[in-house]
């Protein structure tokens, strides 16, 4: 079995060891033990940054050019996923565009209900723009729901 057969079999014993979470806070600790499953590599250096209030995080690789970042937001719906669940994504991300990335745990619904999200993606911007990155130099990604903050 190869590397990726392993990471794929460790997630399904890993899904079918439990019952299906019910509760939101259930299915994001769910979503932050797969996520786990995957841990960064040796030379990801990680480091939490407040964002005006909001939780982020910092990735640097080796490779990462100092000029650009990659502003990552999580899927989950908007109410699920986390800088922990994704941060193995993030942090790969990071290195094939070969930049720093942020990843911002935004408040998540229902206990948070739009536009809170798009609110903390803003702030996001506004933070990375008051570190004097010019805004060419900022690329907007994410997944599935974190997709959609690309519209800022």
């Amino acid at each position: 079995m190869d590397g990726d057969q392993e990471e794929i079999a460790a997630v399904r014993e890993l899904l079918s060891s439990k019952p299906r979470p019910v509760g939101w806070a259930e299915r994001r600790e769910r979503l932050d033990e797969v996520g786990a499953i995957w841990p960064v590599a040796e030379d990801v250096s990680l480091s939490v940054v407040d964002i005006g209030g909001i939780p982020g995080e910092w990735s640097i690789v080796p490779e990462s050019g100092p000029s650009g970042v990659l502003m990552y937001f999580h899927g989950g719906g908007y109410c699920s996923g986390s800088i922990l669940s994704h941060r193995r994504l993030v942090t790969e991300a990071g290195r094939a565009a070969k930049v720093r990335t942020l990843a911002l745990a935004y408040r998540l619904s229902p206990g948070r209900p739009f536009p809170a999200a798009l609110d903390d993606a803003l702030s996001a911007w506004r933070f990375l723009r008051q570190q004097g990155i010019a805004g060419p130099r900022i690329t907007i990604g994410g997944d599935s729901a974190g997709a959609g903050s690309r519209w800022l």
